[in-house]
């Protein structure tokens, strides 16, 4: 019969062959803020006094936003094209909520996954048009006699002229 034992663990406190760094050794250059510990080095001195990595567990605590008290969720909205977030417990939650009711209940719902948008429209906000709608200023102006592009700014002359006829 053939003994299948595993070989006992070295004691911490034993020294590491030649050349080899020590738990220690690696530990303390660590902790003083030293650099230059390789991969290696930390490899062997693990296997010298057989270790045990630990993993690392984070807990993300949310605090209310509002009062400070532990937040339950975090609420995510938005307003005139800005998305906000804010962490709440329940009660807070249900307030804003309520508070939203009626305004969410009128509103529409926009669907699709880049967030609101602004809409589109043929009037223009600005430039020459001056919040005119050009399409309608363009198929009058051709109506009229004038040549005028589909696209792109109307001259402030053709413009005028709309003007004094509207």
């Amino acid at each position: 019969m053939t003994d299948v034992s595993t070989p006992a663990q070295p004691p911490l406190t034993q020294k590491a062959p030649a050349g080899e760094a020590t738990t220690s050794s690696v530990s303390s250059r660590v902790t003083t803020g030293q650099t230059g510990i390789t991969l290696q080095e930390l490899l062997k001195a693990r296997r010298v006094c057989h270790a045990v990595v630990m993993a690392q567990k984070m807990q993300v605590v949310l605090t209310d936003d509002i009062d400070g008290s532990e937040a339950t969720q975090t609420v995510t909205f938005s307003f005139q094209g800005v998305s906000y977030e804010i962490d709440l417990n329940d009660d807070h939650a249900s307030a804003l909520e309520e508070s939203f009711h009626d305004w969410i209940n009128s509103a529409r719902k926009l669907t699709g996954s880049r967030g609101p948008k602004a809409r589109r429209t043929s009037v223009s906000t600005g430039g020459t048009g001056g919040g005119r709608d050009l399409n309608e200023v363009r198929t009058w102006l051709r109506a009229h006699g004038h040549e005028v592009a589909d696209r792109g700014r109307v001259s402030q002359t053709l413009l005028e002229e709309y003007d004094k006829a509207h």
